[in-house]
């Protein structure tokens, strides 16, 4: 699950095209398998970058789908 999810993230997340937004999703999804891997070997630095690196991934997901569509909204009223 670690593996698969980290490394569809990176690879959509590098793309150009419409499946770019979807990295963020995949790296979202990776997050619970990372904070149990750093939990269980007690990698606590990692374990903090997990925090951080989950966040982001959150953040950039809600940009590419939310916030994006709300702009588009308001430039086709303006």
């Amino acid at each position: 699950w670690l593996l698969a999810t980290s490394c569809l993230a990176i690879w959509c997340v590098a793309r150009t095209d419409r499946w770019n937004r979807w990295g963020y999703v995949f790296g979202a999804l990776s997050e619970p398998a990372w904070l149990w891997a750093a939990w269980e070997s007690r990698q606590w630095g990692v374990l903090l970058l997990c925090g951080w690196w989950g966040y982001y991934w959150v953040v950039g997901a809600y940009r590419r789908f939310f916030r994006l569509q709300i702009e588009l909204n308001q430039d086709i009223v303006v």
